[in-house]
């Protein structure tokens, strides 16, 4: 295993680095381990940020690039596991069982290779079972963050292959000491249900000032028709539902715009599921502009003024904040945790389904609104934003679920 500190903070000799740690000090500790083949930032950075507020060090075991790691606490431990960058490059025909079963290994065996260095184990929105089966064996309290559920991430006609993904989240949650969820309406699930007595709400993302300086707030009145949608082209996001309604909003309205930010350099790319029958497809191309993923996507959500978020499975995504700290109106479904956030009309607006038709009818709808009325509207958001993540409401949600933990 490859074990390095982060390269700001090489200040530590070898030797202190290669020491065992005392028990005060491991008590004092946890391991955050997050995918290799996931980068560390959004919800997982702030995690970090977090657990140094409420008075633990971090040891992050994960893939960490440089571009991640300036903003995160000055005593944070990195440590990567090896090969983790080669899992990506593994070929595409087993993009989902030889990644996954591989990370499984080297992140277990690194774990084994850390187990003197802490006490508290937590899994960052990632479905681990064999390494936090190995944790227990090591005798290891272990949390696991539960971002959203993971089999409706998987197709519905991969019946298998779902079976097999809620068969893992099972024992996943069955040997957690304690799940945080991003939002109560995840418990409802019956794989969570189950486990209630052990589930603590925890919000992920530490919105402070500097966050909200970053996306600043303007009313969506000044901004023209632009319809956006940030964040990876998969099933699970609706993409193939949305990119079909681009078609048909062009047909009915052709001052109506279109920005999709994380998709394909290549802007085809968006448009491959749509269906076979009649629609104004090149129209809708020259409104459309297809963006990859950007560092200032702040200045991406100031030009929309609806961002849709047509997603089959969520937990809180990170898109929903920006968008309302920006101010920014939210046209989304209610799966996970945007239940709990957005009211239809209220504070943002509602879709009942992901049909293309149906989205489509809703982005005219809204569209269609009085300004003062969508002013209001962005601003009712905005207000339960800065209330629901109040810093020391979050701070004590954390420091509870892992001195709970702790007694357990």
């Amino acid at each position: 295993m490859v074990i390095r500190k982060c390269r700001s903070h090489m200040v530590a000799s070898a030797q202190s680095r290669s020491a065992v740690p005392s028990t005060a000090e491991r008590s004092n500790s946890i391991i955050v381990v997050i995918s290799p083949r996931d980068m560390l930032r959004g919800a997982s950075a702030d995690i970090i940020r977090i657990l140094k507020l409420v008075g633990l060090r971090t040891i992050v075991l994960a893939r960490v690039p440089a571009d991640v790691v300036t903003n995160l606490p000055a005593d944070t431990e990195y440590s990567e596991v090896i090969l983790g960058k080669a899992i990506n490059r593994l070929p595409k025909e087993n993009a989902f069982f030889l990644p996954y079963l591989t990370e499984q290994i080297l992140t277990a065996l690194t774990l084994i290779r850390l187990s003197k260095k802490a006490k508290l184990l937590l899994f960052s929105h990632s479905l681990m079972p064999l390494p936090l089966a190995v944790g227990r064996i090591l005798r290891k309290k272990a949390l696991v963050y539960s971002g959203g559920l993971f089999h409706p991430t998987v197709p519905t006609h991969r019946s298998i292959m779902r079976a097999f993904v809620i068969l893992l989240e099972s024992l996943y949650y069955e040997w957690a000491d304690t799940i945080l969820t991003v939002s109560p309406s995840l418990v409802k699930n019956h794989l969570l249900a189950r486990h209630r007595r052990k589930t603590f709400e925890a919000p992920a993302r530490l919105l402070d000032e500097d966050f909200f300086a970053r996306f600043d707030f303007s009313l969506p009145s000044f901004r023209s028709n632009v319809v956006g949608f940030i964040g990876r082209q998969s099933w699970e996001k609706g993409t193939s539902e949305f990119a079909e309604a681009i078609s048909l909003v062009g047909d009915r309205n052709e001052d109506i715009e279109f920005l999709i930010v994380g998709g394909d350099s290549n802007q085809c790319s968006v448009f491959d599921s749509l269906s076979s029958r009649k629609s104004n497809l090149p129209q809708a191309k020259r409104k459309t502009k297809v963006m990859p993923w950007v560092n200032d996507v702040e200045n991406c959500y100031k030009k929309i003024k609806l961002l849709v978020i047509p997603s089959k499975s969520e937990g809180l995504p990170s898109v929903l904040l920006e968008a309302i700290a920006c101010g920014t109106l939210v046209l989304t479904t209610t799966v996970g945790g945007l239940a709990d956030f957005i009211t239809d009309g209220e504070n943002g607006f509602v879709l009942e389904n992901t049909s293309p038709i149906h989205i489509a009818n809703r982005i005219l709808k809204v569209l269609d609104t009085q300004a003062y009325l969508l002013d209001r509207i962005s601003l009712n958001a905005y207000q339960f934003l800065r209330q629901r993540y109040d810093k020391a409401k979050i701070l004590a949600s954390w420091r509870f679920a892992i001195e709970s933990t702790l007694r357990a």
